[in-house]
């Protein structure tokens, strides 16, 4: 296996680095982020010169932009339209994020990063730099929506895992097919921050 191989799997690590020390060990939402976003981000910069800065801000298929941008933007109204029968404890989510250092004083600022800075670090990593095209489901597929699953098995009744962990990997592939047939970063971007927002603020709103 090539050295660049191996430096990107290990790369791919982080957020499960960071989900493990950030949220189990220390129970802080915004330290596990950092550690996952700090590894990435270096990553990212060392990786810059396989970047075109143009090509990034394109969108060269509007009907599928708009299609998907719609279709992520939902995800929030689905979780809070099933949120008796998703979360463990609705009622209590409140109290669940508050051990995990998100407060009523600083989850603006969490929610506001989370939809911005996230997405375009996870699409770059992910989907444009990790160059696994052409496969049914690839390594940064299954990497990108296995991690989550540390996160979510925190909030969500276990019979929903397997649920939310086809979902992620469905919302992956489809990403990655949007970048590798029409190269549209844009609408990388743009559907991913509408689906980070829209989970957030149907968490806030049953806070």
């Amino acid at each position: 296996m090539k050295k660049n191989n191996i430096t990107k799997y290990i790369v791919a690590s982080a957020p499960y680095l960071g989900v493990l020390v950030g949220m189990y060990w220390f129970k802080n939402a915004f330290f596990a982020l950092l550690i996952y976003h700090f590894i990435i981000l270096i990553y990212i910069l060392k990786k810059r010169k396989h970047l075109n800065i143009n090509d990034l801000f394109k969108i060269n298929n509007k009907l599928i932009f708009i299609l998907f941008s719609i279709t992520c933007a939902l995800t929030g109204l689905i979780i809070y339209v099933l949120k008796d029968f998703i979360f463990t404890h609705p009622m209590e989510l409140k109290t669940i994020l508050q051990a995990y250092g998100l407060h009523q004083h600083n989850i603006w600022i969490f929610i506001i990063y989370f939809s911005t800075i996230n997405p375009v670090l996870e699409e770059l990593f992910w989907r444009i730099l990790f160059n696994s095209n052409n496969k049914i489901i690839s390594f940064s597929d299954i990497g990108y929506a296995s991690y989550h699953i540390l996160v979510v098995l925190l909030f969500i009744k276990p019979e929903f895992v397997l649920v939310t962990y086809i979902g992620l990997l469905i919302a992956a592939r489809i990403w990655r097919y949007i970048y590798d047939k029409y190269n549209d970063s844009l609408t990388l971007f743009i559907s991913h921050a509408l689906a980070d927002l829209s989970v957030m603020l149907a968490v806030l709103y049953l806070l």
